[in-house]
């Protein structure tokens, strides 16, 4: 019986946790980090965007889409050349993204933060 009421417990608290982890998930605009994390995960880079002139908002946002074409290879490249952060989670945000972002549209914020949502809610039970 107490081992029954201590897996309620963590399914209770795995419940709340859950709810408010996802909880208004998208409701801020995103951060320039965010920004970079989608970026980065979908294999694209800030390069294709040009300075010191007017663009247009698809110019601008062209890096937020999601390109199917675009593998690991791409992922880790542009790490290595444009960014000092490790590899591993931007790999697992680009297989995220891939399943969950539509091609040629423009990456969601509730998208690119669910991933990290899960992995909370995961440690929960650790």
């Amino acid at each position: 019986m107490k081992h029954r009421s201590h897996l309620l417990l963590l399914l209770f608290w795995l419940i709340i946790g859950t709810a408010l982890r996802f909880l208004r998930l998208a409701a801020l605009p995103p951060w320039t980090d965010e920004c970079a994390t989608m970026v980065f995960s979908l294999g694209n880079s800030f390069r294709t965007v040009p300075f010191n002139e007017i663009i247009s908002s698809d110019t601008l946002l062209q890096p937020l889409q999601a390109n199917p074409t675009v593998g690991i290879n791409a992922v880790i490249e542009r790490l290595l050349t444009e960014s000092t952060h490790p590899p591993v989670y931007f790999v697992l945000a680009h297989f995220w993204m891939k399943i969950f972002s539509p091609t040629g549209e423009l990456a969601s914020i509730w998208v690119a933060r669910s991933l990290s949502a899960v992995l909370g809610i995961i440690s929960i039970k650790i």
